[in-house]
C-alpha cells in the first residue's frame, strides 16, 4: 500500500478512502484555495532559499490566484519565517521523501527541512483557515524523517499564515514507533468499516463511495421513496423529485446533503 503523508489525516478518519475498486471514477477537484496555496508556497519556498520575497504577481498570475491576497498571506509567512529562521539552519525547500516498508510505504513532500546532529525539524506551511486534523500528517513527516537521519527528536512546526499563527511540537523516536504500530492497526490492516461524515467531501472516492451511497438510498426509500438502483440519466433522477420534495418537508435533507 502506497501513503502519503498528506493523504494520512482523512485514512485514520476513514480506511476506506484509500482503497477504490478497480476501474473506479476518482474525484480530485481544483479548488480555488488550493491554487492560491500553491502560489503562496512557492513564494515562501522562494523566502526561505534566498532570504527575500520575490515579486508575488507572475507567480500568482501562474496559479491564476489573486495577487493581493498571495502578497498578503506571503508577507504574513515572512513574519512568521523572521521568528523561526534560527531554528532551522541551512534549510532545504520543497523535499520529497520515501521510507518502504513491507506492507506499505510512505512518501510525504516537506516544505522545509533543516537537521543538526540530534534534531530534524521540518515546517509546513498552510495558507487556508485553521483546522485541527493535521496531527497525522506531521507524525508521517516525522516517521520520514527518523528514517532518513541519526536524530533522536523530530520538531514539527505549523505555520497557518492566514491566522498569523504557529503551533510546535516535538516528537521522539518511541512515540514515532508506536503510531507506526496504530497506522499499521488502523489503517493498513483495515477491519473493512467504512466511516462516513463531513470529512467524505474532501475524499476522491466521494461519488463513488459504498458507504456513501448506501446511507444516501436508505435516507429516500425511509420517506417513501422508490428502491434505488444506478441513476442513469435525467428521467431517473426527475423521478426521485418528489421523494426528494418529502425529505425537504420532513427535515431530512439535511441528512442526505450530509452524506
Amino acid at each position: 500500500m502506497q501513503l502519503r503523508a498528506s493523504s494520512l489525516p482523512l485514512a485514520f478518519r476513514c480506511p476506506g478512502s484509500l482503497r477504490p475498486a478497480e476501474g473506479e471514477v476518482l474525484i480530485d477537484p481544483i479548488e480555488e484555495g488550493g491554487q492560491l496555496g500553491s502560489a503562496v508556497h512557492e513564494a515562501l519556498a522562494h523566502l526561505v532559499s534566498t532570504g527575500t520575497l520575490p515579486d508575488v504577481r507572475p507567480i500568482a498570475l501562474k496559479y491564476e490566484a489573486a495577487p493581493d491576497e498571495v502578497g498578503r498571506l506571503s508577507y504574513y509567512g515572512n513574519l512568521a519565517w523572521q521568528q523561526l529562521r534560527p531554528a532551522f539552519p541551512d534549510p532545504m525547500v520543497e523535499q520529497e521523501v520515501l521510507k518502504t516498508e513491507t506492507a506499505w510505504s510512505l512518501s510525504g513532500h516537506i516544505d522545509v527541512l533543516s537537521f543538526t546532529t540530534e534534531l530534524a525539524a521540518l515546517l509546513d506551511w498552510k495558507s487556508g483557515y485553521k483546522q485541527p486534523d493535521f496531527y497525522h500528517q506531521l507524525m508521517g513527516y516525522a516517521q520520514l524523517l527518523f528514517r532518513l537521519s541519526g536524530s533522536t527528536q523530530v520538531r514539527c512546526s505549523l505555520v497557518w499564515v492566514r491566522e498569523q499563527t504557529l503551533e510546535t511540537f516535538t516528537v521522539s523516536r518511541d512515540e514515532a514507533a508506536a503510531w507506526a504500530e496504530t497506522l499499521d492497526r488502523q489503517v493498513v490492516g483495515w477491519d473493512g468499516v467504512y466511516h462516513p461524515g463531513d470529512h467524505c467531501t474532501y475524499c476522491r472516492r466521494f461519488t463513488s463511495c459504498p458507504a456513501r451511497m448506501a446511507m444516501a438510498r436508505a435516507a429516500i426509500e425511509e420517506v417513501g421513496g422508490p428502491p434505488l438502483t444506478d441513476l442513469l440519466d435525467v428521467q431517473d433522477i426527475q423521478a426521485h423529485m418528489p421523494a426528494v420534495a418529502t425529505l425537504y418537508r420532513t427535515g431530512k435533507l439535511a441528512l442526505v446533503r450530509k452524506v
